[in-house]
Order: structure tokens, then C-alpha cells, then sequence
């Protein structure tokens, strides 16, 4: 069987979302956009409501636009769905944020194609008639409500939401020297996104309206999460349409912050995930090369991948940029207030308890006798149960299990 791999080349696509975030009629660089057709196959412009279709339609042209689309020169993708967030004040104040898709049922495609038709040639019924003639070539590309669920996993990633947040002030407000005291923490609560900042908006609004009118728009908590939740749009378009991407300026440089946190991301995840086997398993062999070289089964992998939820769950409460050695070195020898206590005396109030617990319900006697039997229950048993679970657990009875017997003699 022959598969045909689909690679993008050099030059071959780009998409381009609006440029001209302020404006309402040229939100497209008609500049970048005839350059980009001189050098791409194929440019993709990407209207969100009327527009952008306006701009085309009246910069090149209707007969222009549908010319350059039947030779595959430009690609024109509307989408009645838009994109924000949302946000409420609770009776107690306490503001919560949401991001959404939504639609106008007045504004639908077909609606807003024929307004623009007839009022760029000036009579209903042609208008309505070029309308219908170019309606098919136009793509119409609603946005999906997966897109939510990516955007508030974004908003939420800390360490990115902190940096992004960073760089859009130096953008917006270049004047603050030290955009890096700015708090802005996001936490998931019961009805959306919570915000905790300690950001003067009247300070910092001064500084931005001097160049942006207010009519335009103001910075608060919920325009930096539409900021932010932009740059997920705009990924979500090069993705969906495999291409480069050209969007506004501001977006364009969290584009770039982005695309580095997540390859950082990746790099550091590998890279902790290499260390820590060394550390388990000293000079041997990883799982991966272990089972490449055919000296582990799939069940045995699966039965620790099975058993491994507890490990995972503490993996994931940690920050990408952490040491996971130090933090697995830190969890295992913490002390707890077991610890703290003497032997003898842990065991009897442990087990005695669990017979008076018995007594509580039933109250014979009988329970308190079989607490004080529970001795015979294994030491090792009974100091996990009291202190806990904690990760070296499944590092001693899974992953160590693993190496060893795909080893044979456990060297």
C-alpha cells in the first residue's frame, strides 16, 4: 500500500486574519495581501461577519475576487460564528469569564452577501443575482465549540497566561518599566474563569487610550483574555487550513510567544521524563528502548499504565518548568506528623481506632477485639496506609517491576 504524505512547502499557503484590529473598514492590509500573492500559491483571507468580504469585494472588485478564487489564487473563508468572552458579576462582585461561540441569526452568510452586493452595485435584484453566482465559491467555515475548551485550557496554563500578559503590556502600555511585578493569575471556578490581579486598569488605560481611542476599546481582565484567546484562534486557523499564519501585530508577537513556550514545553516534558527514568533506573536501559529491543511485552507496559493514575495525577500538579527530580526526591522524604510519633504507639492508636470504629456502629465489644487483632497485618502495609500515597509507591512496585523483569536477572 503507497500513502501519499501531505507536506507543506515553502510559499505554498498562508492564511490571513484581519491586521487592522481598529478598523472597521480596512481591517485587512491590502498592501500585505497583494504581496502575499505574489510569492504563496495560495492565500486563505479569513472573514469573521461582513468585514473583511466588504473590503474585497470593493477594493478588487466582485468580478477580481471571483477570478483570482477560480484560479486558486485566493481562498475566501467566512465564518457566521464568532468568537469571545463572556463574563458576569456574581451578587457578590466576584467577576467570572467564559470563552464562547456565538451567532446572529440576522446576520447569517447568505444575508450579509446579498446586503454587500447590492449596495457595491447599487440595484437589489443584480445585487441579490452576483450574490447567488459567487455565494458557492465563498468557503463558509463556522468556528467549532472545541475551540472553547482549547482556549480556556490556554487561559488557564499559568506560566503562559503570565507571560503573555507580560508582553501585551510592553506592547500596550511601553511606558510601565517593570511589566514583569504585573500579577495576573486564572483560576477555574464554579461559574468561569476567575482573575486575581493586582493591575491599576485607570493607570494603565491613561497610557493606553493615548494611542487607542476608548471608543475602540480599554484594557481590562476580560479584553486580556480575548487577547489571549485570539492568538488559539488564530492557531486554530493555520492548523485547520495547514498554513502559515498573518494576523495583527500584537498578535503576531504572542504568536511567537507561544509557539516557544510550547516547544519549550515539549522539550522540557522529554527532558524530565529521561531524567527521572535515569534516576530509577541507573545505567539500564528506558522503557521505550527496553520494549524496542523486545525485553518487555505490551501487557506488562499496559498493567503499569493501568496502575498509574495516582502517579500521573501528581505529575500534573507540577509546572512544566519544574524540577521533577527535586520535587520527587522532596515528596518522598517529607515527614509527616506520623513520622513524628513513636513506633508502637502509631500502630495501637491506628488499629485500635479502626476497632472503636467498628464499635461506634456496633457497639458489642466485639470490634474493638478485632482492631487489636489487626497486628497481624503487615508493618510496610499499614505505614502506607497511614502516611499516605506517595510516588515512589508505584516507581517500587511498577516501573522498577518492569525493568527488572524484562532484564531477567534485574541487571
Amino acid at each position: 500500500m503507497i500513502f501519499n504524505v501531505r507536506r507543506l512547502n515553502v510559499f505554498e499557503k498562508i492564511t490571513i486574519r484581519p491586521q487592522n484590529t481598529t478598523s472597521v473598514e480596512s481591517p485587512i492590509d491590502i498592501g500585505f495581501l497583494l504581496e502575499a500573492m505574489l510569492f504563496y500559491k495560495k492565500v486563505v483571507v479569513i472573514s469573521i461577519g461582513p468585514s473583511v468580504l466588504k473590503q474585497l469585494f470593493t477594493v478588487f472588485g466582485i468580478d477580481n475576487i471571483t477570478k483570482l478564487i477560480d484560479r486558486g489564487n485566493l481562498e475566501v473563508s467566512y465564518s457566521e460564528t464568532m468568537y469571545g468572552i463572556f463574563s458576569k458579576t456574581s451578587d457578590k462582585g466576584q467577576q467570572f469569564h467564559k470563552p464562547v461561540t456565538f451567532t446572529s441569526p440576522q446576520h447569517t452568510f447568505g444575508n450579509e452577501l446579498d446586503e454587500i452586493c447590492q449596495k457595491i452595485v447599487g440595484k437589489t435584484g443584480k445585487g441579490r443575482r452576483i450574490a447567488s453566482r459567487i455565494r458557492g465559491k465563498i468557503r463558509l467555515d463556522n468556528l467549532e465549540d472545541s475551540l472553547s475548551s482549547s482556549v480556556k485550557d490556554a487561559l488557564l496554563d499559568q506560566p503562559y497566561i503570565r507571560s503573555a500578559v507580560h508582553r501585551l503590556m510592553s506592547i500596550w502600555a511601553p511606558e510601565i518599566d517593570t511589566p514583569e511585578r504585573i500579577i495576573f493569575e486564572t483560576e477555574m471556578g464554579q461559574d468561569g474563569i476567575i482573575v486575581k490581579s493586582n493591575m491599576d486598569y485607570g493607570v494603565i488605560n491613561k497610557l493606553y487610550n493615548s494611542r487607542i481611542p476608548a471608543s475602540h476599546s480599554s484594557i481590562s481582565d476580560a479584553y486580556i483574555l480575548s487577547s489571549v484567546s485570539n492568538i488559539e484562534t488564530d492557531l486554530y486557523y493555520a492548523a485547520r487550513n495547514i498554513s502559515e499564519i498573518a494576523s495583527e501585530s500584537t498578535s503576531s508577537k504572542l504568536i511567537d510567544l507561544r509557539m516557544v513556550y510550547l516547544a519549550n514545553r515539549c522539550r522540557k516534558s522529554q527532558e524530565s521524563i529521561n531524567s527521572f527514568q535515569d534516576l530509577v533506573y541507573s545505567k539500564r536501559k528506558r522503557i521505550r528502548e527496553h520494549y524496542n529491543a523486545g525485553m518487555l511485552k505490551i501487557d506488562e507496559i499496559l498493567s503499569a499504565i493501568y496502575a498509574a493514575d495516582k502517579f500521573k495525577d501528581w505529575l500534573s500538579g507540577k509546572p512544566f518548568d519544574a524540577d521533577l527530580i527535586q520535587a520527587y526526591h522532596n515528596e518522598v522524604t517529607k515527614e509527616t506528623i506520623i513520622d513524628k510519633l513513636p513506633s508502637k504507639a502509631v500502630r495501637w492508636s491506628a488499629f485500635t481506632g479502626a476497632g472503636m470504629a467498628v464499635d461506634a456502629v456496633i457497639p458489642t465489644g466485639i470490634g474493638t477485639a478485632t482492631g487489636l487483632g489487626l497486628s497481624i497485618f503487615d508493618s510496610f502495609i499499614l505505614d502506607k496506609w497511614i502516611q499516605g500515597w506517595r510516588p515512589n509507591q508505584f516507581i517500587n512496585d511498577h516501573m522498577e517491576k518492569l525493568i527488572d523483569d524484562g532484564d531477567g536477572d534485574g541487571n
